[in-house]
């Protein structure tokens, strides 16, 4: 019989021990292997769940958005940037070089969104909320992008669109901000992103 056979032989039963060893010992510590897999079978779950939630989250956090303001064909965000001096606006005539005469598109309909820290002197509430910037009417004109339905003191609809266009320096809010808020038509909401403030009228 030659070396190499011999060899061969030999880590052929050394292999065998080594499976039948760890045969054994799984039969001996077999609570801790079936804990071990369980622990494995339950995190794997839990992550899959997790990542079916966040995307649920997601999906329906962008479905309020669009359901009260209108739903974006296109939409740009600002690129991630470390630098502190970095300036995430850009130059308003973007809109009107770089995004005019697209193909397939009939009108452009530009809208600025932000979050901002908000809130007013008359609660102590306070939060971030998402501010649109947006063209009163020329959205309005259209007729294609959803009416601002106007909102008595009590919250109940009055029938009417809301057609006109806020002055420097005023906003239009939801229902739901007024509340949050406490404000009505007339009231000082404060408004800080950054270094940034501004008060604006409802």
């Amino acid at each position: 019989m030659s070396l190499q056979n011999i060899l061969y032989k030999l880590r052929l039963k050394l292999r065998l021990q080594f499976l039948q060893q760890s045969w054994l010992n799984i039969k001996k510590d077999r609570a801790k292997v079936l804990f071990g897999l369980s622990g494995i079978t339950i995190s794997i779950i839990l992550l899959t769940a997790i990542g079916m939630i966040n995307d649920s989250m997601s999906y329906n956090y962008m479905g309020i958005i669009t359901s009260t303001t209108g739903s974006s064909d296109i939409l740009i965000s600002k690129a991630v940037n470390t630098d502190l001096t970095f300036d995430p606006f850009f130059d308003e005539s973007l809109i009107d070089t770089d995004l005019s005469n697209i193909e397939g598109v009939d009108e452009l309909f530009p809208r600025i969104m932000m979050l901002v820290k908000v809130s007013s002197d008359n609660t102590d509430s306070n939060g971030s909320l998402q501010v649109y910037g947006i063209d009163f009417l020329k959205e309005a004109s259209n007729g294609e992008m959803g009416y601002l339905k106007l909102v008595d003191q009590n919250g109940t609809e009055t029938g009417s669109n809301y057609v006109a266009e806020p002055n420097m320096g005023e906003c239009v809010i939801l229902w739901k901000v007024a509340e949050l808020l406490n404000v009505s038509i007339g009231d000082l909401i404060h408004m800080n992103y950054q270094q940034y403030s501004l008060d604006v009228e409802v």
